[in-house]
């Protein structure tokens, strides 16, 4: 053993007194002083982003109203501090139906934030009989000439959303910026501060150590084996009474010492600096330096069977790269494909609607399963629709479609695509089980609904930043509108419409909500805050019970019986026992559980008894929890990590969707399998499903060593891939974190073995 112990020490020895070495030191140490005077500035919530503005024709609609108004009013204010193009814009509709294009909302998003900095935005006639928050009360009481520029954004920030609750989303209690060299370079942003650590992290290892640093050492260490097994050279060495085969390990475990080198110093460096600069000393950080290792290893051991068979440092150079360019090409395929053809088609939302069953994919496309030729046939699907591109974005998360058993009806809203742009609040979708759920627009539902609920005696709720809405007259019959001076009146019958079913209420996004299908309380949760509201005698909605949060984190539920059970975004679940009288109701916690670790929860459905609740975690694992033995069960059956939506159909049924768009059903609590719904599957699945994914399962994958390292930094197997990265219920991109490495390790196995077997019988 000593002989090739030594012949590891002497690749130490050649690796510290190398040049080569020396130069990425030192370009190493440069990277490191680059990275020191980078910086995170913690700020109160002070901008206006477009995603903000959740009813932008709304706003429009009253800054253009109050400002022609004779008496004060915050439009009044607000309008005289917007550009004259802006103004100009916003006093005539360029598009047909009442939208506003893109660019007039982010223009108005970007000239509202600029106008919090703007001191003669507040006037005390103009705010009179505005009901504004403690904090603002307290800042105006300071006087805003005395505040500072940052407690002046805060309270104009205040002022804008509390004259328009409706219009204007309440701001989050912080944001962050990155800065360098104490100066502000991106943000602010929305974004928690370990989330931006995290990233810049992220992006640290795979960018510049994974990649850059990985092949810096492939071009370096490439010559080594090449010269070992040179005529002169081997001559020596096997000259002691070694095995040829363990000297080409030796040889291959000491090339891997520059690698640690390196690696070691790299982010032993990266993981001083966050630890100094931010006081976050993560241990699980300086796991990726044998990861590194590890990588270097994959592509090392290609590169050192190049060299002994061709023994030419040029040559192995060129096979690492060809291999690279394999690996990444496999890899690209079946990315490409699940991103354009399969993570869309998957099923994430189940509606049992009598004795039909609806679904909604990750596209937002909704079907229902036609029985006789089991396929999922398309409905609420607009005109047109069928002619349209595949989506390559996935859309917001769907709300809706909510049956109605007492009409035999659908309402949902359509798949909002973008952040901002359709300067409207969403259409109501309606659509009647008589007319083989044939499509209708219907009134528009109140800006930034996040959820459509059916209260008991069959009225239906809708859930805003604003409060409860509850839906008056018929769904579909919209009020007739006539322009005059360029003004929107009414002309006859107002139609339907949502009217306010309680207190005014604020809460922030993204935002939950449930109901109890027998009490008709709802539940909402707001990141901050979990609220239970109860319907009095006339239908009004209060609040009769909350728990306020230190951290907000956001989040998914479910009310069912007495009990609440809130799944967190950081993997959490707590479980909540509802006791009380309807005007008072006590919030007792009665467990919290981590059965995933940090990954969160994507939904959160309760059976009609309220005894079972099922919940899916972004990582496609299933969990269920009995209320009434106060247990936490993971599902005995197969496909566990392939779930996409899950629900409770009834007190003892489970309906669970897998492989894209399979959906089975089993008994509860038993987990029986009842019967099963799956289409034949179109064509690029069944290719991905028989060929691309089993040459992917089999082939070495060291460009997704990059899940391994999110991994150890979040300990999520989930990665956020849409704009709504902060609401729990937004897609987000499943990881596999340990197939790529034992895949890998094999590979690495083989060719190791391979120049070792090679060694052995070539006559040097």
């Amino acid at each position: 053993m000593r002989p090739y112990l030594a012949v590891i020490k002497d690749s130490f020895r050649e690796a510290l007194s190398s040049r080569v070495l020396w130069i990425l030191l030192v370009l190493a140490t440069v990277l490191l002083l680059v990275i020191v005077p980078v910086g995170l500035h913690e700020q109160a919530g002070t901008s206006i982003q477009p995603r903000d503005l959740i009813d932008a024709a709304g706003l429009i609609g009253k800054l253009k109203t109050q400002q022609a108004a004779q008496r004060p009013s915050p439009g009044k204010q607000v309008w005289s501090l917007l550009s004259d193009d802006l103004q100009s814009r916003m006093k005539t509709r360029e598009e047909p139906g009442g939208g506003w294009p893109g660019q007039t909302v982010f223009q108005l998003s970007r000239e509202l934030d600029a106008m919090l900095a703007e001191r003669e935005l507040y006037d005390a006639s103009a705010w009179d009989g505005v009901e504004l928050t403690p904090e603002a009360e307290q800042l105006l009481e300071k006087g805003a000439e005395r505040l500072d520029d940052q407690e002046l954004k805060r309270l104009n920030r205040h002022l804008v959303q509390a004259a328009f609750p409706n219009e204007i989303a309440a701001s989050s209690q912080t944001q962050t910026s990155l800065t360098y060299l104490g100066m502000q370079a991106l943000g602010p942003f929305s974004v928690p501060r370990e989330a931006w650590i995290n990233s810049a992290l992220m992006t640290f290892i795979s960018f510049f150590a994974g990649t850059i640093g990985v092949f810096a050492a492939i071009l370096v260490t490439a010559s080594i084996i090449p010269q070992t097994f040179d005529a002169g050279a081997i001559d020596l060495l096997l000259s002691k009474p070694i095995s040829r085969a363990l000297l080409y390990v030796a040889k291959f475990l000491g090339g891997c010492a520059f690698i640690a080198i390196n690696a070691l110093y790299l982010v032993g460096g990266l993981w001083l600096i966050v630890g100094l600069r931010f006081g976050t000393w993560s241990t699980k950080l300086l796991w990726c330096v044998p990861l590194l290792m590890f990588l270097f290893a994959i592509y090392y051991s290609v590169s050192a069977l190049a060299g002994v068979v061709w023994k030419n440092a040029i040559v192995s150079v060129v096979i690492s790269v060809l291999f690279w360019a394999i690996c990444f090409t496999v890899g690209t395929a079946k990315t490409m494909i699940e991103f354009i053809a399969i993570n869309p088609a998957r099923l994430i939302k189940l509606v049992p609607a009598g004795e039909a069953l609806l679904a909604v994919d990750e596209g937002g496309d909704t079907y229902a399963w036609e029985s006789k030729s089991r396929t999922w046939k398309s409905i609420l699907a607009p005109a047109g629709s069928e002619n349209r591109p595949p989506r390559i974005l996935a859309p917001s998360p769907p709300v809706g479609p909510l049956y109605d058993a007492e009409n035999k009806r659908l309402f949902a809203l359509p798949p909002q695509y973008q952040q901002f742009g359709l300067g409207q609040a969403p259409r109501l979708i309606v659509a009647q089980e008589a007319d083989s759920w044939k499509r209708a627009d219907g009134i528009s539902a109140p800006g930034g609904t996040a959820a459509l609920l059916m209260e008991p005696r069959g009225t239906l709720l809708a859930v805003s930043p604003a409060g409860v809405f509850r839906l008056k007259g018929n769904p579909t019959d919209t009020a007739k509108q006539v322009k005059v001076l360029g003004f929107d009146l009414p002309l006859g019958p107002a139609g339907g419409s949502f009217a306010p079913a309680g207190d005014a209420m604020r809460f922030r996004v993204p935002l939950a909500a449930a109901i109890d299908a027998r009490s008709g309380d709802v539940a909402v949760y707001d990141g901050e805050k979990l609220s239970i509201l109860t319907p009095d005698t006339k239908g009004k909605y209060s609040a009769s019970a909350e728990r306020q949060f230190k951290e907000p984190v956001g989040g998914v539920l479910a009310l069912g019986g007495s009990g609440v059970v809130l799944g967190l975004a950081d993997g959490r679940l707590r479980i909540y026992r509802r006791s009380g009288s309807n005007s008072k109701v006590e919030l007792e916690l009665v467990g919290e559980h981590r059965p995933e670790g940090k990954n969160g929860a994507r939904s959160v459905e309760a059976g009609s008894d309220g005894r079972f609740f099922a919940v899916l975690f972004h990582h496609r694992k299933l969990w269920l929890y009995d209320a009434q033995r106060k247990t936490l069960v993971e599902p005995d059956i197969s496909r566990q990590g392939d779930f996409s939506a899950a629900v409770l159909a009834g007190p003892d049924r489970l309906l669970a969707a897998d492989r894209v768009k399979r959906v089975s059903e089993y008994t509860v609590p038993g987990f029986d399998l009842v019967s099963r719904r799956e289409p034949a599957g179109a064509l690029v699945e069944r290719i991905y499903r028989y060929g691309v994914k089993p040459i992917y399962t089999v082939f070495p994958k060291p460009g997704e060593l990059d899940n391994v390292v999110n991994y150890l930094l979040t300990d999520e197997e989930s990665v956020a891939t849409g704009p709504d990265a902060d609401d729990p219920r937004a897609a987000r991109m499943r990881l596999d974190v340990w197939g790529p490495v034992w895949s890998s390790l094999a590979f690495m196995a083989v060719m190791v073995g391979l120049g070792a077997l090679y060694t052995q019988r070539k006559d040097f």
